[in-house]
């Protein structure tokens, strides 16, 4: 549908976006890992034609996000901005 604003993606089963548990990562920070590896993903592949916003309220997975070059907010924020 053209409004659609989300996507849902299951990133555990593509090829390019799966990732394994790393030594000593809790399961929390494998979980943020991968949604900012899906986020990254999808950005590349969506280059030019929609940007890609990641939002989450994890203040490390935000400041990860921001450091890796996504374009991520807070709920707040995005709520803020969009509404």
């Amino acid at each position: 549908a053209t409004g659609r604003r989300f996507h849902a993606f299951a990133n555990e089963h593509h090829a390019d976006t799966h990732i394994d548990k790393e030594k000593g990562e809790s399961p929390n920070d494998r979980n943020d890992r991968a949604i900012r590896v899906a986020a990254a993903w999808y950005a590349k592949v969506l280059e030019g034609e929609r940007g890609v916003m990641l939002v989450t309220n994890d203040r490390d997975c935000k400041a990860k996000a921001v450091k890796e070059g996504l374009q991520c907010n807070t709920v707040h924020e995005f709520v803020r901005a969009n509404m």
